[in-house]
């Protein structure tokens, strides 16, 4: 979920310059819970049942790009207006997600 990356620069000839990237990806982050703003005719259930994260997983881009597209396909949801809201708790080393959503 969090990054660190640190950039150096490294002068070489002509003007140009090498730069290296280290890349410290940090702790890893587990989802706890997962909710829907917006959705008054699709249950709750139905929405979880479309989508691949859940709690208990390990916080995945992957997953989460998935679970917006699964959701975004169904008919009853507008495709653009899924805004997921990620909340990180740095005490328990977990997320809560919020899907804000619009029907059609």
């Amino acid at each position: 979920l969090f990054a660190n990356i640190k950039i150096t620069e490294i002068p070489a000839n002509n003007g140009v310059v090498d730069l290296t990237f280290n890349v410290s990806e940090g702790a890893r982050w587990k989802i706890d819970k997962i909710s829907f703003k917006g959705n008054q005719k699709v249950s709750t259930e139905d929405l979880l049942n479309k989508i691949t994260i859940k709690p208990g997983d390990w916080f995945s881009k992957t997953k989460l790009i998935e679970s917006v597209r699964a959701l975004s396909m169904m008919d009853k949801i507008k495709p653009e207006s899924i805004k997921p809201d990620i909340t990180p708790d740095s005490k328990t080393v977990s997320v809560n997600l919020v899907f804000e959503l619009t029907e059609n």
